[in-house]
């Protein structure tokens, strides 16, 4: 019995201990009370309180906040719709590291909005954002190969990254 209470013991302190170094994510908090108010998530739904909360993220150097932010603006969710201002927040969400702003910039190279449509470059966005373990850049990249967008028409490797989903 004693051999028990030492074991559980042990791992109530282990779990306090592994809890107590987890790092949590800057802004993260503020990300997830912007997506109840964009979406109407058990509130009533608010673009506005959406945005400030996701440019509270941002401030605080959360890379999915400036996506969100990007996003509003792409959308024209609350705001009036701004393809030059998505752009800018989702490079700044790419510089943070966010993967999603990285495959939403080479979404606007696909199609021109915000910048010159370059299907060249989306691939080169794309690709960056796969790398960076974003897994719906894998189905761009198949889309890009099987129209021959961008690179050389290529099923078999449109194939492939459509697997890769």
């Amino acid at each position: 019995m004693k051999r028990f209470l030492c074991v559980v013991m042990a791992m109530l302190l282990f779990c306090t201990w592994a809890f107590a170094e987890e790092e949590s994510v800057p802004g993260a908090e503020e990300v997830a009370l912007g997506l109840q108010y964009e979406n109407g998530d058990r509130v009533e739904q608010d673009y506005a309180k959406a945005m400030e909360y996701y440019l509270s993220a941002a401030e605080a150097g959360n890379g999915e906040g400036m996506r969100r932010v990007g996003r509003l603006y792409q959308y024209g969710n609350g705001v009036e719709s701004d393809y030059a201002l998505a752009m800018e927040w989702y490079v700044r969400g790419a510089e943070a590291g966010d993967a999603g702003s990285i495959r939403n910039i080479g979404y606007l190279y696909e199609n021109g909005f915000g910048a010159e449509q370059d299907y060249a470059i989306a691939m080169e966005w794309y690709l960056k954002a796969a790398e960076a373990g974003e897994p719906k850049a894998m189905n761009d990249i198949g889309y890009l190969y099987e129209n021959g967008l961008g690179v050389e028409q290529d099923y078999s490797l449109a194939i492939t990254r459509f697997k890769d989903v």
